[in-house]
């Protein structure tokens, strides 16, 4: 069992012990690009949301901690973006989706009623040549959700290139993390099915 990311669970322990979140809200979970999506509340004003990503994290940290940063939390809705650090450490696409695939029965297991949407690995100017690895993963990830219930799959990808095919410059901060405008196109692809299915799971 790695240790690498138990202060940051503790440190979200501690922050809940002194202000307890509600279940029922969107939890959002996975790597750097959900810690630094610091406008959730903004951006998805319909429902309260709940930031538990912890950056350079991969799917079997996400599986390690999943009681702590997942169920305990008792979510209406999990939101999932993690693979992209997986495939950058030499992960195979297979490996990957065998684990998102864990990640997905496990908490369905524990919160058999909770909806729960994945999103697609994002393309990034700094992992180009990990384009390939990355779009296995995109397409093992629809396929394997095709008609499955309470989990989708929300592609970033296709969005995210511009007309030569190649990710768009003026969404990458740091050629791997989102500008605001990136997280304006994600918040876009997002909110319309994401409030669809929290009012949803709000009515069971």
């Amino acid at each position: 069992m790695s240790e690498q990311w138990e202060p940051t669970i503790v440190a979200f322990e501690e922050q809940d012990r002194e202000a307890p979140p509600a279940p029922g809200m969107i939890l959002f979970t996975g790597s750097s690009t959900v810690v630094k999506w610091s406008t959730l509340a903004e951006d998805f004003p319909f429902a309260p949301v709940l930031n538990r990503g912890f950056g350079g994290s991969q799917v079997p940290d996400l599986l390690e901690y999943l009681d702590r940063v997942i169920v305990a939390y008792r979510p209406g809705v999990v939101v999932v973006y993690s693979g992209d650090n997986d495939i950058a450490a030499g992960r195979q696409p297979e490996q990957v989706l065998a684990d998102l695939a864990e990640l997905q029965t496990r908490i369905h297991s524990a919160l058999p009623e909770t909806p729960l949407l994945i999103v697609t690995v994002k393309p990034s100017p700094n992992r180009w040549g990990l384009a390939d690895a990355m779009r296995e993963v995109n397409t093992g990830l629809a396929r394997w959700a095709d008609g499955m219930d309470l989990t989708e799959i929300v592609d970033i990808w296709e969005p995210m290139l511009g007309a030569d095919g190649l990710p768009r410059p003026e969404l990458y901060s740091d050629g791997v993390h989102l500008t605001p405008e990136g997280y304006r196109l994600w918040t876009a692809r997002l909110a319309p099915r994401l409030r669809e299915v929290w009012e949803s799971a709000d009515q069971r």
